[in-house]
């Protein structure tokens, strides 16, 4: 039942996405993210934003999720979207071949959207780059990656050329 809930509001949210016109959830309970419950409200979405949270809203509802409770999706700040277990149960499996571990990555996204995540945050791995890219231009269904900062230009924005850490312990801007 869980997995049936989630999946009904992650796909009202796709559906929501993939359309230009006016769109109306009827939410029965919805946590706002700032800390406050509501209760019979309406979030009215366009162009696949939420646009504003009617408490009393009498528009037509296009999804009726009034018995479900809506929250905003989860952000995890530390994620490795492409592990996973090969062909021989091991998280390193040299006879995986790229193909096995592609679908591997796009069932990660899948399950990591799934479970509620809509962002998460990759940090640094090679091979989340085009997994990344695909999530994040339309093209695989997934929770939006970032990648805050390049791992080596923290390092050697830290050291100095004798290899010694500088005094700051700022990480180095995003690129």
């Amino acid at each position: 039942m869980k997995n049936t809930i989630t999946f009904v509001v992650l796909l009202a949210a796709a559906l929501c996405g993939a359309q230009e016109k006016t769109v109306i959830l009827q939410a029965g309970t919805l946590l706002d993210g700032r800390g406050h419950v509501l209760h019979h409200v309406q979030i009215v979405v366009q162009g696949g934003r939420i646009t504003r949270i009617d408490e009393n809203g009498k528009g037509t509802p296009s999804y009726d999720l009034s018995r479900l409770t809506v929250l905003p999706g989860f952000i995890d700040v530390h994620d490795h979207i492409t592990w996973h277990f090969g062909p021989n149960g091991h998280i390193d499996d040299p006879s995986e071949t790229p193909a096995q571990a592609t679908l591997a990555a796009a069932a990660n996204a899948w399950a990591t959207l799934m479970a509620g995540f809509t962002t998460i945050q990759s940090l640094g791995s090679p091979e989340d780059k085009d997994l990344r890219a695909a999530i994040n231009g339309g093209t695989l269904p997934g929770p939006v990656s970032s990648q805050p900062w390049s791992r080596s230009k923290t390092l050697s924005s830290r050291l100095n050329r004798s290899g010694k850490q500088y005094a700051s312990s700022r990480p180095a801007a995003p690129t």
